[in-house]
């Protein structure tokens, strides 16, 4: 079988997670509606480095504090994603 074996969320390291929600239309949504930017200009990459205070999001670790913003982005994320489920 030649296909990758897909990993959970959780065993992805931050920068690999970090990428793939900036590429998801309702991150770059949720990242607009929270921080008051206009979604056609905004660019979801540059904020999440800016916001986790890295310039590459390879640089984005667990044991940082890079580490801490992304966790706490992630969970505000996932919140978002809830409470747009339950309306």
């Amino acid at each position: 079988n030649n296909q990758k074996q897909r990993r959970k969320w959780k065993e992805l390291d931050f920068k690999t997670q970090a990428g793939i929600r900036c590429n998801e239309e309702a991150f770059q949504r949720f990242l607009a509606e929270q921080f008051e930017e206009d979604p056609k200009r905004f660019d979801a990459a540059d904020f999440v480095r800016y916001y986790c205070g890295v310039s590459s999001r390879s640089k984005i670790t667990s044991d940082e504090f890079s580490g801490e913003r992304w966790r706490y982005l992630e969970q505000q994320y996932q919140s978002w994603l809830r409470e747009a489920e339950v309306v």
